[in-house]
């Protein structure tokens, strides 16, 4: 989508919230700390919740416009699929606001996503499901276990190497995190099927 025509097709139709002509701006590298920024706001709001600070925003890519904000709920809310990324996709509406239109699946094949640690690989392959073309992480370090399923579909993923955010999660994990992180009934399944399982291509273990 790149030609005035198809802007206001959206904003007359579909009450897409699109600037107006000129005030647009397709999203480039050069924004990506900006809409990082936002994704970790969405960290904060986890982490005052008392959950894990790991937030994602939904970013239409031809304009700009944040679409979806999310954080994870896993602890807040007992939630096993409500992670950062799941829950920006799920909040991603036509207006950026709650209450609005939903995103069409189409429209969302020209989101990207901006989330503060590395998908996991149930959230990698939600990006996936919704044609998603576009992943930036603010790190990896901390999990990266669902890498290959963003470069088994062909997504770009984009490691912004955030030594803040790292060292957020880091005191989280050796903190409040401590009890939770390391839980083997979590983190032993996943890792074995990582490991084992013939969806794994070539082997790829987490670096």
């Amino acid at each position: 989508m790149s030609g005035k025509n198809d802007l206001d097709k959206l904003r007359n139709t579909l009450s897409f919230h699109v600037p107006e002509k000129g005030s647009w701006k397709a999203v480039t590298p050069a924004d990506y700390p900006k809409f990082m920024a936002a994704a970790k706001e969405q960290a904060a709001k986890g982490a005052r919740e008392g959950g894990q600070p790991i937030g994602a925003v939904v970013v239409h890519l031809p304009t700009g416009q944040i679409l979806g904000r999310g954080h994870n709920q896993r602890l807040q809310r007992g939630s096993r699929v409500l992670h950062a990324e799941t829950d920006a996709l799920e909040n991603a509406t036509m207006t950026g606001e709650a209450g609005g239109p939903p995103v069409p699946d189409n429209l969302m094949a020209e989101c990207g996503m901006f989330t503060t640690m590395s998908p996991c690989p149930m959230c990698a392959g939600a990006c996936a499901q919704f044609g998603l073309k576009l992943v930036v992480m603010a790190e990896n370090e901390t999990c990266s276990h669902g890498e290959f399923v963003l470069a088994h579909f062909g997504i770009e993923a984009v490691n912004l190497k955030d030594g803040e955010m790292l060292n957020t999660v880091n005191a989280w994990i050796k903190g409040p995190g401590a009890s939770t992180w390391d839980n083997p009934e979590l983190a032993v399944p996943l890792r074995r099927w990582i490991a084992d399982e013939p969806g794994n291509p070539k082997g790829w273990v987490p670096s």
